[in-house]
């Protein structure tokens, strides 16, 4: 691990376990796992939250055969399509797309991966409404293949006034996905503003 801060280069005196911020210039240091090396690297904010998508994405889809040369391969497909050097979350979408394609009669990678998506999205303050419904509808469909009838909805521990209304509302399956109380479209739950924590638990 290098010892120099990735703001000012300056050398620390005492490098940083955790996320720490510089005594010489007083920016924030990330310390994160590569997946590249798996080592733990000194890192802005910026090349941190790289970092974190790319373990994350591996992280979630690596039963699904995902590794760090899927991210690499992606890298160059798309420097060489549009003839300059793509941003991670543009290679992880990429790479979402085609597990959906892979995945089109696994109902609960689709979840997943829209999950995923949508995840990306609101992280780069996009919407992410929609994307997040087709996660949640999926998941239904998924519930359905189990002989599941009917779903309960589940909220956060602190649920915001939107989200409470449906705390523990038990629902048909076959209504459900037609037209799903969740996402809530308005949630303002403190831990994810705007971005619905609630979940379906199947009744059979």
């Amino acid at each position: 691990m290098s010892n120099k801060c990735p703001y000012c280069k300056q050398t620390l005196k005492k490098i940083p376990k955790r996320t720490a911020k510089c005594k010489l210039c007083g920016k924030k240091i990330y310390v994160v796992k590569s997946p590249y090396t798996d080592k733990k690297e000194l890192l802005s904010d910026k090349k941190a939250k790289n970092y974190q998508l790319i373990n994350k994405f591996i992280s979630s889809f690596s039963t699904y055969g995902i590794t760090i040369k899927d991210i690499n391969n992606t890298e160059r497909e798309l420097t060489k399509k549009f003839k300059t050097k793509p941003y991670v979350s543009d290679i992880v979408w990429s790479l979402c797309h085609k597990l959906l394609n892979q995945s089109t009669s696994d109902l609960g990678a689709m979840s997943n991966i829209y999950g995923f998506m949508s995840g990306i999205l609101y992280d780069e303050k996009k919407p992410h409404y929609e994307m997040q419904k087709r996660a949640f509808i999926y998941n239904l469909k998924y519930m359905k293949t189990l002989d599941c009838k009917k779903i309960k909805i589940e909220c956060s521990v602190s649920p915001c006034k939107y989200c409470s209304q449906d705390q523990n509302k038990i629902y048909d399956i076959d209504d459900e996905i037609i037209n799903p109380h969740l996402p809530h479209k308005n949630c303002c739950c403190e831990n994810l503003p705007n971005y619905c924590c609630c979940g379906y638990i199947a009744i059979y």
